[in-house]
């Protein structure tokens, strides 16, 4: 899940040549008063990745166009890891070490060969396996294998630091070109979790944010687009005015402020004009 820096340039000039590309302030303001949302383009990131500051901001401001980050709160300004590229990080040393499947943890073994995975013969579809099955577990189950995987190929200590710190997302803020988001303090799947839990992870972000940049922060994208009706009740509780879902889709004048859909684009689905008109246009 990734865009190269030549086909997100790319990808900055075809917009800009054909849409308007506003804020995604400027989208709520206009679907509150009626106004036209035809041909507006409105740029997002989730997460809240290193690489938003060190290859699209640049480009971006280039361009001279706004986008919207999306911060997963607690991970800003540390070296911690999202358990997905925990879990490649774990699988690749694997594969490297020429080992099997029989050396990863029984939670996730048994699973993979059930579904006839081979970590001898594609490592992207075993990730992409065991990323899918830990998605399904509770919250509880997720953690007790991700211990075991990480106990099994030692605990994560390289000192990468992959997502963004505090000062690079003041430093976007400034620009007047980048607005921020809460994407919930651990990117956790809010549907997983009992009410008060959610309703701590939304709200906590909302005011770390807050406090750190010195602006209100009303925008929200669900982690892996995963809520409920009691998310979104918990959101308007908070003080958010639009969510982004990760459904498919035009936002139009109709579209329900708190569950707006989205295109995703990813590089292989992207890397050149005929295949982003594609992207943009087909259902």
């Amino acid at each position: 899940m990734y865009v190269s820096v030549d086909s997100f340039r790319m990808h900055i000039h075809f917009l800009k040549s054909h849409f308007n590309i506003i804020s995604l302030e400027e989208l709520v303001e206009r679907l509150a008063v009626g106004k036209t949302v035809n041909r507006c383009c409105v740029l997002t990131f989730d997460d809240g990745w290193r690489d938003n500051f060190q290859y699209a901001y640049p480009v971006l401001k280039e361009y001279g166009v706004p986008a919207t980050i999306f911060l997963t709160a607690g991970f800003i300004g540390t070296e911690s890891w999202f358990w997905p590229e925990e879990v490649s990080f774990c699988l690749l040393k694997v594969k490297n070490e020429g080992a099997s499947l029989g050396v990863l943890p029984g939670c996730i073994q048994k699973e993979l060969r059930e579904k006839g995975v081979c970590l001898e013969s594609s490592l992207e579809k075993c990730t992409d396996c065991v990323v899918e099955l830990l998605k399904e577990k509770s919250p509880t189950e997720r953690i007790d294998c991700m211990r075991q995987l990480k106990e099994t190929f030692g605990v994560l200590s390289n000192g990468k630091r992959l997502l963004l710190n505090w000062d690079e997302v003041r430093e976007m803020e400034g620009s007047g070109l980048i607005e921020f988001g809460s994407h919930t303090m651990n990117h956790t799947l809010l549907d997983q979790l009992p009410p008060g839990e959610a309703q701590g992870e939304i709200g906590m972000s909302r005011d770390v944010i807050e406090e750190k940049t010195g602006k209100e922060c009303v925008s929200f994208a669900y982690p892996n687009g995963n809520y409920t009706e009691r998310t979104i009740t918990s959101l308007e509780k908070t003080g958010f005015t639009v969510a982004l879902t990760t459904k498919r889709g035009y936002v139009t004048p109709a579209s329900t402020l708190l569950e707006l859909p989205r295109v995703a684009v990813h590089e292989d689905v992207s890397c050149s004009i005929p295949l982003l008109l594609w992207r943009l246009v087909a259902r």
